[in-house]
Protein backbone atom coordinates (compact mmCIF):
# COMPACT_ATOMS: atom_id res chain seq x y z
CA UNK A 1 0.00 0.00 0.00
CA UNK A 2 1.11 3.60 -0.89
CA UNK A 3 -0.08 7.19 -1.11
CA UNK A 4 -0.74 8.87 -4.79
CA UNK A 5 0.48 12.06 -3.56
CA UNK A 6 -3.68 13.46 -3.74
CA UNK A 7 -5.01 11.60 -0.66
CA UNK A 8 -5.38 8.69 -2.11
CA UNK A 9 -4.20 4.88 -2.06
CA UNK A 10 -2.61 2.19 -4.17
CA UNK A 11 -3.20 -1.57 -3.33
CA UNK A 12 -1.82 -4.38 -4.46
CA UNK A 13 -4.14 -7.05 -3.79
CA UNK A 14 -3.33 -11.04 -4.41
CA UNK A 15 -6.00 -13.37 -5.06
CA UNK A 16 -4.67 -16.18 -7.02
CA UNK A 17 -4.54 -17.06 -10.65
CA UNK A 18 -6.18 -14.52 -12.99
CA UNK A 19 -5.76 -16.61 -16.06
CA UNK A 20 -5.57 -13.51 -18.29
CA UNK A 21 -3.40 -13.21 -21.59
CA UNK A 22 -0.24 -11.85 -20.41
CA UNK A 23 1.34 -9.68 -23.49
CA UNK A 24 4.99 -11.19 -22.59
CA UNK A 25 5.23 -14.64 -21.33
CA UNK A 26 6.98 -13.84 -17.88
CA UNK A 27 4.75 -15.17 -15.35
CA UNK A 28 0.83 -16.06 -15.17
CA UNK A 29 -0.83 -13.06 -13.63
CA UNK A 30 -2.32 -13.27 -9.80
CA UNK A 31 -3.63 -9.75 -8.37
CA UNK A 32 -4.21 -6.42 -8.86
CA UNK A 33 -2.92 -2.84 -8.38
CA UNK A 34 -6.12 -0.72 -6.56
CA UNK A 35 -6.43 2.73 -6.56
CA UNK A 36 -8.62 4.38 -3.96
CA UNK A 37 -9.88 7.85 -3.96
CA UNK A 38 -11.46 10.06 -1.28
CA UNK A 39 -12.39 13.03 -0.50
CA UNK A 40 -11.52 15.72 2.21
CA UNK A 41 -13.80 14.10 4.58
CA UNK A 42 -12.43 10.54 4.34
CA UNK A 43 -15.22 9.11 1.92
CA UNK A 44 -14.27 7.13 -0.81
CA UNK A 45 -14.99 8.30 -4.27
CA UNK A 46 -13.71 6.10 -6.64
CA UNK A 47 -11.73 2.63 -7.35
CA UNK A 48 -10.47 1.19 -9.87
CA UNK A 49 -7.83 -1.95 -11.03
CA UNK A 50 -4.79 -0.05 -13.08
CA UNK A 51 -2.82 -3.01 -13.34
CA UNK A 52 -2.58 -6.67 -12.93
CA UNK A 53 0.53 -8.25 -11.33
CA UNK A 54 2.07 -11.38 -11.98
CA UNK A 55 2.84 -13.94 -9.44
CA UNK A 56 5.25 -13.99 -6.44
CA UNK A 57 4.95 -9.63 -6.94
CA UNK A 58 4.61 -8.37 -3.56
CA UNK A 59 6.52 -5.39 -3.03
CA UNK A 60 5.37 -2.21 -4.28
CA UNK A 61 5.95 1.70 -3.62
CA UNK A 62 4.70 5.45 -4.75
CA UNK A 63 6.58 8.69 -5.10
CA UNK A 64 4.59 11.85 -3.29
CA UNK A 65 4.36 13.83 -7.28
CA UNK A 66 0.20 14.06 -8.09
CA UNK A 67 -0.76 12.37 -11.09
CA UNK A 68 -0.72 15.57 -13.11
CA UNK A 69 3.19 16.24 -12.53
CA UNK A 70 4.16 12.91 -13.70
CA UNK A 71 4.14 10.91 -9.95
CA UNK A 72 4.83 7.35 -10.75
CA UNK A 73 4.70 3.73 -9.05
CA UNK A 74 7.20 1.61 -8.58
CA UNK A 75 6.85 -2.34 -8.91
CA UNK A 76 9.45 -4.97 -7.86
CA UNK A 77 8.02 -7.08 -10.43
CA UNK A 78 8.57 -11.00 -10.93
CA UNK A 79 9.32 -12.31 -14.22
CA UNK A 80 10.55 -16.38 -15.27
CA UNK A 81 13.86 -16.16 -17.13
CA UNK A 82 14.78 -19.32 -18.84
CA UNK A 83 18.95 -19.96 -19.31
CA UNK A 84 21.33 -23.47 -20.40
CA UNK A 85 21.06 -26.23 -18.27
CA UNK A 86 23.29 -25.64 -15.65
CA UNK A 87 22.21 -21.79 -14.79
CA UNK A 88 20.06 -21.96 -11.86
CA UNK A 89 18.18 -18.92 -12.14
CA UNK A 90 14.63 -19.31 -13.15
CA UNK A 91 13.41 -15.72 -11.88
CA UNK A 92 13.93 -12.24 -11.37
CA UNK A 93 12.77 -8.91 -10.08
CA UNK A 94 12.96 -6.22 -12.49
CA UNK A 95 12.11 -2.31 -10.83
CA UNK A 96 8.97 -1.09 -13.14
CA UNK A 97 7.54 2.40 -12.93
CA UNK A 98 4.84 3.30 -14.04
CA UNK A 99 2.96 6.70 -14.59
CA UNK A 100 -0.09 7.35 -12.19
CA UNK A 101 -1.59 9.65 -15.20
CA UNK A 102 -1.19 7.71 -18.29
CA UNK A 103 -0.33 4.26 -17.21
CA UNK A 104 2.99 4.37 -19.77
CA UNK A 105 5.48 1.71 -18.35
CA UNK A 106 9.36 1.75 -17.96
CA UNK A 107 11.81 -0.30 -16.80
CA UNK A 108 14.46 1.19 -14.52
CA UNK A 109 16.23 -1.85 -13.46
CA UNK A 110 16.61 -4.89 -15.72
CA UNK A 111 17.34 -6.93 -12.82
CA UNK A 112 17.03 -6.04 -9.04
CA UNK A 113 19.54 -8.45 -7.28
CA UNK A 114 22.10 -7.48 -9.35
CA UNK A 115 22.85 -4.98 -6.71
CA UNK A 116 23.98 -7.66 -4.70
CA UNK A 117 26.52 -8.60 -7.36
CA UNK A 118 24.40 -11.58 -7.95
CA UNK A 119 25.45 -13.30 -11.15
CA UNK A 120 22.95 -13.87 -14.23
CA UNK A 121 22.79 -17.41 -13.72
CA UNK A 122 23.12 -17.19 -9.43
CA UNK A 123 19.65 -17.92 -7.98
CA UNK A 124 17.76 -15.06 -7.32
CA UNK A 125 16.95 -13.32 -4.36
CA UNK A 126 13.82 -11.49 -3.72
CA UNK A 127 12.88 -8.49 -2.74
CA UNK A 128 11.52 -7.55 1.13
CA UNK A 129 10.66 -4.45 1.12
CA UNK A 130 10.31 -1.03 -1.81
CA UNK A 131 11.09 2.18 -1.07
CA UNK A 132 11.16 5.79 -2.63
CA UNK A 133 11.72 9.19 -1.91
CA UNK A 134 8.98 11.40 -2.29
CA UNK A 135 10.45 13.41 -5.55
CA UNK A 136 11.12 9.85 -6.85
CA UNK A 137 14.88 10.38 -7.30
CA UNK A 138 16.12 7.57 -5.22
CA UNK A 139 14.52 4.11 -4.71
CA UNK A 140 15.72 1.70 -1.94
CA UNK A 141 15.44 -1.80 -1.43
CA UNK A 142 15.72 -4.43 0.82
CA UNK A 143 17.69 -7.65 -0.32
CA UNK A 144 19.32 -10.84 1.91
CA UNK A 145 22.65 -8.77 1.92
CA UNK A 146 21.18 -6.00 3.13
CA UNK A 147 19.41 -1.98 2.13
CA UNK A 148 20.79 -0.61 -1.03
CA UNK A 149 19.85 2.03 -2.90
CA UNK A 150 19.39 0.59 -6.51
CA UNK A 151 18.28 4.21 -8.36
CA UNK A 152 20.18 6.33 -9.19
CA UNK A 153 23.34 4.83 -8.65
CA UNK A 154 23.61 1.35 -6.32
CA UNK A 155 25.08 1.74 -2.88
CA UNK A 156 24.97 -0.50 0.08
CA UNK A 157 23.19 1.46 2.88
CA UNK A 158 23.74 -1.07 5.50
CA UNK A 159 24.21 -4.88 5.68
CA UNK A 160 22.06 -5.01 8.96
CA UNK A 161 18.81 -4.95 8.03
CA UNK A 162 17.12 -7.43 5.26
CA UNK A 163 13.56 -6.62 5.90
CA UNK A 164 10.92 -3.78 6.86
CA UNK A 165 12.22 -0.06 6.95
CA UNK A 166 11.45 3.62 5.81
CA UNK A 167 12.94 6.38 3.56
CA UNK A 168 13.55 10.01 5.04
CA UNK A 169 12.40 12.77 3.01
CA UNK A 170 16.12 13.88 2.78
CA UNK A 171 17.15 10.71 1.19
CA UNK A 172 18.19 8.64 4.29
CA UNK A 173 17.14 5.17 5.06
CA UNK A 174 15.33 4.81 8.67
CA UNK A 175 15.32 1.33 10.39
CA UNK A 176 14.31 -0.20 13.82
CA UNK A 177 16.02 -2.86 15.96
CA UNK A 178 14.23 -4.56 18.99
CA UNK A 179 16.40 -6.32 22.01
CA UNK A 180 15.10 -8.19 24.96
CA UNK A 181 16.53 -6.49 28.17
CA UNK A 182 14.59 -8.61 31.19
CA UNK A 183 10.87 -7.12 31.61
CA UNK A 184 11.90 -4.03 29.12
CA UNK A 185 11.50 -3.86 25.14
CA UNK A 186 14.38 -1.51 23.77
CA UNK A 187 13.44 0.05 20.31
CA UNK A 188 16.27 1.97 18.54
CA UNK A 189 16.18 4.11 15.70
CA UNK A 190 18.89 4.49 13.54
CA UNK A 191 19.14 6.87 10.50
CA UNK A 192 21.87 5.79 7.44
CA UNK A 193 22.77 8.69 5.17
CA UNK A 194 24.20 8.48 1.97
CA UNK A 195 27.05 10.59 2.90
CA UNK A 196 27.91 8.24 5.26
CA UNK A 197 27.28 4.93 3.40
CA UNK A 198 29.47 5.79 0.55
CA UNK A 199 32.48 5.77 2.67
CA UNK A 200 31.78 2.46 3.43
CA UNK A 201 28.35 0.70 4.95
CA UNK A 202 27.98 1.27 7.94
CA UNK A 203 26.85 -1.82 10.66
CA UNK A 204 24.24 -0.49 13.09
CA UNK A 205 26.34 -1.18 16.03
CA UNK A 206 28.61 1.62 14.77
CA UNK A 207 26.03 4.10 14.50
CA UNK A 208 24.16 6.55 17.65
CA UNK A 209 20.33 5.68 17.36
CA UNK A 210 18.37 8.75 16.78
CA UNK A 211 15.80 7.33 19.65
CA UNK A 212 15.96 4.04 22.15
CA UNK A 213 12.41 3.63 22.69
CA UNK A 214 10.94 1.51 25.91
CA UNK A 215 8.22 -0.97 25.73
CA UNK A 216 7.16 -3.60 28.27
CA UNK A 217 8.03 -6.88 27.76
CA UNK A 218 6.73 -10.26 29.85
CA UNK A 219 9.62 -12.29 28.53
CA UNK A 220 12.35 -13.17 31.49
CA UNK A 221 16.03 -12.67 31.49
CA UNK A 222 17.49 -15.47 29.34
CA UNK A 223 14.17 -15.95 26.87
CA UNK A 224 14.08 -14.98 23.35
CA UNK A 225 11.74 -11.79 22.42
CA UNK A 226 9.03 -13.90 20.76
CA UNK A 227 8.43 -13.77 16.92
CA UNK A 228 7.02 -9.90 16.37
CA UNK A 229 8.07 -7.32 13.67
CA UNK A 230 7.91 -3.87 13.92
CA UNK A 231 7.39 -1.13 11.55
CA UNK A 232 8.36 2.41 11.03
CA UNK A 233 5.23 3.44 8.55
CA UNK A 234 5.89 7.54 8.40
CA UNK A 235 8.88 10.06 8.72
CA UNK A 236 8.42 13.97 7.37
CA UNK A 237 10.61 16.54 7.32
CA UNK A 238 9.16 20.13 9.16
CA UNK A 239 9.21 23.38 7.02
CA UNK A 240 12.10 25.92 6.97
CA UNK A 241 10.13 28.59 9.39
CA UNK A 242 10.97 25.65 12.03
CA UNK A 243 14.39 25.77 11.68
CA UNK A 244 14.03 22.70 9.20
CA UNK A 245 14.43 20.40 11.86
CA UNK A 246 13.91 16.96 10.70
CA UNK A 247 11.07 15.03 12.87
CA UNK A 248 10.49 10.93 13.17
CA UNK A 249 7.48 9.91 13.17
CA UNK A 250 6.90 6.35 14.89
CA UNK A 251 4.40 4.26 14.70
CA UNK A 252 5.63 0.91 15.87
CA UNK A 253 3.14 -1.97 15.26
CA UNK A 254 3.45 -5.96 17.20
CA UNK A 255 2.60 -8.57 14.60
CA UNK A 256 2.57 -11.89 14.94
CA UNK A 257 4.76 -13.78 12.49
CA UNK A 258 4.01 -17.61 14.18
CA UNK A 259 1.06 -19.25 14.28
CA UNK A 260 2.66 -21.80 16.95
CA UNK A 261 3.01 -18.66 19.93
CA UNK A 262 0.19 -17.76 21.99
CA UNK A 263 -0.32 -14.41 23.16
CA UNK A 264 3.15 -13.72 23.21
CA UNK A 265 2.11 -10.59 24.91
CA UNK A 266 -0.67 -10.12 26.96
CA UNK A 267 -3.02 -6.57 26.07
CA UNK A 268 -2.14 -4.35 29.03
CA UNK A 269 1.55 -5.18 27.94
CA UNK A 270 1.21 -4.30 24.05
CA UNK A 271 1.79 -0.87 22.49
CA UNK A 272 -1.38 0.32 21.52
CA UNK A 273 -0.26 4.13 20.55
CA UNK A 274 2.09 6.02 18.41
CA UNK A 275 5.36 7.21 19.98
CA UNK A 276 7.50 10.21 18.29
CA UNK A 277 10.68 11.07 18.68
CA UNK A 278 12.86 14.53 17.97
CA UNK A 279 15.70 14.34 15.68
CA UNK A 280 17.81 17.21 16.91
CA UNK A 281 19.29 19.91 14.49
CA UNK A 282 22.17 18.95 12.30
CA UNK A 283 25.11 20.07 14.16
CA UNK A 284 24.18 18.10 17.24
CA UNK A 285 24.23 14.91 17.83
CA UNK A 286 20.95 12.48 17.51
CA UNK A 287 20.73 11.01 21.41
CA UNK A 288 17.63 11.41 22.70
CA UNK A 289 15.11 9.28 24.70
CA UNK A 290 11.76 8.64 24.70
CA UNK A 291 9.57 5.60 27.22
Amino acid sequence: MCGDGEGGLYLNERRGHLHRPVATPDAELSGSILHLRFDAAGNRTGAEIVRHTTVSTTQMACDGVPAASGGQIYIAEYRAVSGPPDCFRDAKEALVARRKGTGAETVLVDRIDAAEGLAPCDDYDPADDLQVTRDGAAVFVALPGGIYRIRPTTLLMTPDIDDVFQVHPDGSVLVVTATDQGPTGLLRLYKVSPGVAINGAPHLDELTPCATIEVPNNRGPGRAIAAHNLRLLRSRRRHAGLARRDRARELLRQRRISSGVKAFVSPNLRVQAPGRSRRPPASTPARSSVS
